[in-house]
């Protein structure tokens, strides 16, 4: 009799018995936990974090599979109709466009981020001298930019958008699934309000250095970090103190003593620590690391996660799940004016009136 088939990493989780090594410090925490709700996703970034510290999860943080495991077989795509033919023709250069497009982003990116440079960065950007702005002029401005994160998904739109459209249908989302919590509503709104580092008032910096996946620095990149290959040609991998597992950092030390690689969500995160915003630790967790693919998706770096971090990524998944949503279903923007009266009140909340950039 054929064995039966494996079970999926969900309920890998929810089986297991954790194995306890030795107790995981803590980080301090500047201001008391919410509780998370109860719509987590099946497998979360909490779920792959606590399978590769089992290990349980591979390398690119694919779930290992028992060798008495049956294989499946995939059936044969379906032909395309004789109609189709220059649709997807179109689709298809679109496609080898974008993929171009994403090659050299990346090439660019894991060539430059190094440890010292995102310290050049940060001193660089978190003075806080070159401007003074309201958050709903920071949105104006934001409504100045053209979105190009979007290429870097699986959705591709149908035409351009700019960041403040994505940023309000992802806080339109949450408002949706989350009437309760106005800070997370306000999380959504705000998120992507880093991406004034390309802006010409802050810097213009270029997107290599304020799109795309982050990553920590200072220990070795992942195989899980998406184009892992072209770190080949970033300095850090030929400098023994950062090419190993735990680089400058230590076992569990928490995700808050980890310098990330710079990006627009690392610059907002600062922005907002340095200018006192009273949002609670989660939104800070979930903007800060929202675009920590290899962690949210394949547990990596588990080896530096503390449990605090652990009992933070439920809402992570949900920022992540709703800006997803946002770029699949880009359709009835509101307008920024439409939204004023609704969040005006919550700004006011945990925002000052004016913030430093």
């Amino acid at each position: 009799a054929a064995p039966d088939p494996p079970a999926s990493p969900s309920a890998r989780c929810s089986m297991a018995e954790p194995t306890e090594t030795k107790a995981v410090p803590a980080c301090p925490s500047a201001r008391p936990r919410r509780s998370s709700a109860t719509r987590d996703p099946p497998f979360s970034a909490a779920s792959a974090v606590l399978l590769r510290r089992r290990g349980e999860l591979g390398p690119t943080g694919s779930p290992r599979t028992p060798r008495h495991s049956r294989q499946q077989v995939a059936e044969p795509p379906e032909a395309p109709a004789a109609g189709d033919a220059a649709e997807e023709a179109g689709g298809a250069e679109q496609l080898y466009e974008m993929n171009i497009s994403k090659e050299l982003f990346y090439r660019l990116n894991h060539a430059r981020q190094t440890y010292d440079f995102v310290h050049r960065m940060k001193h660089k950007h978190c003075a806080l001298k070159k401007t003074r702005m309201s958050i709903f002029d920071a949105l104006t401005r934001l409504g100045e930019l053209e979105d190009h994160e979007h290429f870097m998904t699986m959705f591709a739109p149908s035409h351009k958008y700019t960041v403040l459209e994505h940023a309000m249908l992802t806080a339109e989302h949450i408002r949706l699934a989350y009437p309760e919590e106005r800070w997370f509503q306000l999380t959504g709104l705000v998120h992507s309000l880093g991406k004034l580092l390309s802006h010409g008032a802050l810097g213009k910096e270029p997107q290599w250095a304020v799109c795309g996946e982050s990553f920590p620095v200072g220990c070795r990149f992942e195989d899980a970090i998406a184009y892992s290959e072209y770190f080949i040609a970033n300095p850090d991998c030929r400098k023994r103190r950062y090419n190993t597992r735990h680089g400058v950092y230590s076992q569990n030390c928490g995700l808050a003593a980890v310098n990330m690689s710079w990006s627009a969500y690392e610059y907002l995160y600062h922005v907002l620590r340095l200018n006192k915003v009273t949002l609670p630790e989660e939104a800070y967790f979930a903007i800060r690391y929202q675009t920590f693919e290899s962690l949210g998706k394949h547990g990596a770096y588990a080896c530096l996660v503390c449990e605090e971090d652990i009992e933070m990524l439920p809402w992570l998944d949900r920022l992540r799940h709703f800006r997803q949503m946002a770029y699949a279903e880009m359709r009835d923007v509101p307008k920024l004016q439409q939204l004023y009266k609704y969040y005006a009140p919550i700004v006011k909340e945990f925002f000052p009136e004016e913030l430093a950039w």
